[in-house]
């Protein structure tokens, strides 16, 4: 059986018509906090609108003293994505997957 702190637990974060933000702590891999996202429609306005919130969501995350944000595009489309909002790629990779580490935008 595993401990509390072992398990992945996923919270969603934001969730529209447009955009969803959950995220995954997994304590016994990571210090830190795994950020998924999924678009659902995208244009210029979406893009600030979804700018603007996950602005907020880095302070929510900031204010629960998570620093360590990563995320794991599932292609290059999704790479790009979360470029723009600031993650870089750490040149490590997980099941085929580049981990991406937050270092604002």
């Amino acid at each position: 059986m595993y401990e509390d702190d072992e398990v992945s637990k996923f919270q969603l974060l934001y969730e529209d018509e447009d955009i969803t933000f959950f995220m995954e702590q997994a304590p016994s891999f990571m210090r830190g906090a795994f950020i998924h996202t999924n678009v659902r429609a995208f244009s210029k306005e979406r893009y600030k609108k979804y700018k603007y919130v996950w602005n907020r969501l880095v302070e929510y995350l900031h204010s629960n003293n998570i620093y360590n944000i990563y995320a794991l595009p599932t292609d290059t489309k999704a790479e790009k994505w979360e470029t723009k909002f600031g993650f870089v790629d750490t040149g490590v990779q997980y099941e085929g997957q580049k981990i991406m580490k937050y270092l604002g935008g």
